[in-house]
């Protein structure tokens, strides 16, 4: 399932999870242990671009973030 939001907190265990604030509320997703992030623009990017404060699709094994 994909959920979209905004990046609320990325919390540190294994899988990552992720709290994303949508117009839904807020919802927890955990990533995959493989999962690919990804840059808007379609670029491979790492867990690093998981800030607070960046939009982002999200399904488990797959994050679009958009990056300044």
């Amino acid at each position: 399932m994909m959920h979209e939001g905004t990046i609320r907190e990325v919390m540190e265990t294994w899988p990552l999870q992720i709290v994303l604030e949508s117009p839904q509320g807020m919802v927890s997703v955990t990533l995959t242990e493989d999962v690919v992030v990804r840059r808007s623009d379609g670029s491979v990017g790492g867990v690093e671009l998981l800030r607070p404060g960046r939009h982002a699709r999200v399904d488990p094994r797959e994050v679009i973030v958009s990056v300044p």
